[in-house]
């Protein structure tokens, strides 16, 4: 069978039993439990050379819509296998390697970031295609405060506590005090800023594209009594014109493009900051893998972020250089202290409340998002290409002290 053939060129570490839709098993790679060894079934005899030539594509296609089945695990086993085997290449080989080149090419040019299509994409995913009920969906996996961004883990966290302590490191890195003005840049459903107003009693402004972030975030200024302290916008970073002390971005960077658009955000970021005093804190994504030499997924862009792109370092580097911003400190997140035991708190939330989530969105959408949940786990693992970096960025070198950070 071809599609075994090509598999077993792919996956050299570990393996699983392949069932196609004739009901004939093969061995694919080397397993390791002959017990009970992960399974995968195929459904549809298409996927027998669909695999074989987008496989990217319509594996976590078939499994959404029901045409794979998984036995003796699951898919968070089936995606931990896959990077481990391709953690650091996004080419897999073969015929998929044309279509791999094919798609990202036309993803550049169809998914542009730009002005007039970056509302739409924010929409399309953090308000699940303008569902009136789109928070629903969040509130089945994310912590109580919906924080969409990874948590700092220290020993013993439950993911709660390390959203607290993620949000009070930036704090604590920016340095801010109660005259100051702060940016959120990409402010979610709001709680890093409404955090921030509390701990520093600052002045605050939060902007995201989502409708259904923005109402949800004036709702809870209101309930904490902080809506004359907090305001949110609905508003692009590019039609900023207000001048702060202090801007962070949590995640957020990942939406705008940073190859393409990364000197023009910095260039933005600079014309904001308060000349003295002005400071930032960019947290974001991003691989180790060069843009050039990766492909995008073309699952993620048609299903879950239409537009998203991880940045490589250079994309950060580089611009702030050019904007003649000065980097204080960089740090790395790495798996165990982020997104690994965040992704996997959010998968237990996610299957823990499947049957709701199945009940107002559909079978397909919770294994969408069950899909997306476990390949962004094992994306962040030792063997994976993605961490975290936390830049500290100021307007002049002497607008922050040295500063020596606490985790705890």
């Amino acid at each position: 069978m071809l599609l075994v053939k090509f598999l077993n060129k792919v996956f050299k570490t570990g393996g699983f039993i392949l069932e196609d839709a004739n009901g004939i098993s093969y061995n694919v790679g080397k397993i390791q439990s002959r017990e009970k060894p992960l399974t995968i079934k195929l459904l549809d005899k298409k996927l027998h050379y669909r695999l074989i030539y987008h496989p990217q594509w319509f594996f976590p296609l078939g499994y959404e819509e029901g045409k794979i089945e998984i036995r003796n695990g699951d898919i968070s086993n089936v995606m931990d296998l896959f990077f481990l085997n391709h953690g650091k290449s996004s080419y897999l080989g073969g015929i998929s390697n044309y279509f791999e080149k094919i798609n990202t090419l036309w993803c550049n040019i169809k998914n542009a970031a730009t002005l007039n299509k970056a509302k739409a994409q924010i929409q399309k995913h953090y308000d699940v295609d303008s569902h009136k009920e789109g928070n629903f969906l969040y509130e089945q996996f994310l912590d109580e405060n919906l924080v969409y961004s990874c948590g700092y883990f220290l020993p013993g966290d439950d993911l709660q506590t390390a959203q607290e302590r993620k949000i009070k490191l930036i704090l604590d890195k920016l340095k801010i005090k109660e005259n100051d003005r702060i940016l959120e840049i990409g402010s979610g459903w709001g709680h890093a800023i409404l955090r921030a107003a509390k701990l520093t009693k600052a002045e605050c402004l939060g902007i995201t594209l989502s409708k259904n972030q923005l109402e949800y975030s004036r709702k809870k200024a209101k309930e904490l009594n902080l809506h004359n302290q907090v305001r949110f916008e609905l508003m692009d970073w590019r039609n900023l014109k207000e001048k702060f002390d202090a801007v962070y971005s949590i995640g957020a960077a990942e939406h705008f493009q940073m190859k393409k658009n990364g000197l023009r955000f910095f260039q933005k970021l600079y014309s904001i900051l308060a000349d003295k005093t002005g400071r930032a804190c960019i947290h974001s994504i991003f691989s180790s893998i060069p843009l050039e030499k990766r492909a995008k997924n073309k699952y993620i862009q048609a299903k879950i972020f239409t537009g998203g792109e991880i940045p490589d370092l250079k994309s950060f580097i580089k611009p702030i250089e050019e904007t003649a911003l000065e980097l204080i400190n960089m740090q790395i997140i790495r798996g165990n202290n982020g997104y690994v035991p965040t992704l996997s708190a959010w998968l237990t939330n996610l299957r823990k409340n499947k049957n709701k989530i199945v009940r107002k969105f559909g079978l397909n959408l919770y294994r969408c998002y069950e899909v997306y949940l476990a390949g962004s786990k094992s994306s962040f693992e030792s063997y994976s290409d993605q961490n975290v970096v936390q830049l500290l960025i100021a307007k002049q070198k002497d607008a922050l002290p040295a500063i020596n950070f606490s985790y705890h």
